[in-house]
């Protein structure tokens, strides 16, 4: 109540609390985790497949599988809570599994081809060079 004029104000009512987006934002991150880690996971297989395989590189498939986990519970947590563009969150679930299975495969090929190498002496390598430049 205003005392100078003795007029009463209207109160406004509070505005209603903000609804939820429907997790867009998780939809978002699985998505994009997604995505990432099947990339990343598919660049780790092919490299592990090669001879630039070491022990750094054994530790890159599990970084790209723990990405993907993260990726695939997100999605299936976007997916339950309904809403807008559940696609992305089944998008990021299925980048998830696919990277998932790149990276485990990733991660073998890496462990193998380090035993191999680890397990080939210098003399072996010199004798294989020494026979591929007698064919040429």
């Amino acid at each position: 109540m205003d005392e100078q004029n003795n007029v009463v104000t209207p109160v406004t009512p509070a505005a209603p609390a903000p609804q939820g987006n429907g997790g867009l934002a998780i939809k978002i991150v699985s998505l994009a985790l997604g995505v990432t880690g099947l990339g990343w996971s598919l660049t780790s297989f092919i490299t592990s497949l090669g001879a630039l395989a070491n022990a750094a590189l054994a530790i890159y498939p599990l970084i790209t599988l723990a990405m993907c986990i993260v990726a695939l519970v997100l999605g299936i947590k976007g997916r339950k809570q309904g809403g807008k563009l559940t696609g992305m969150a089944t998008a990021g679930m299925i980048c998830g599994i696919i990277g998932i299975v790149f990276s485990v495969l990733g991660f073998g090929c890496a462990i193998c081809t380090c035993a191999c190498a680890s397990s080939v002496s210098t003399s072996d390598y010199q004798s294989a060079i020494d026979a591929l430049s007698q064919l040429g």
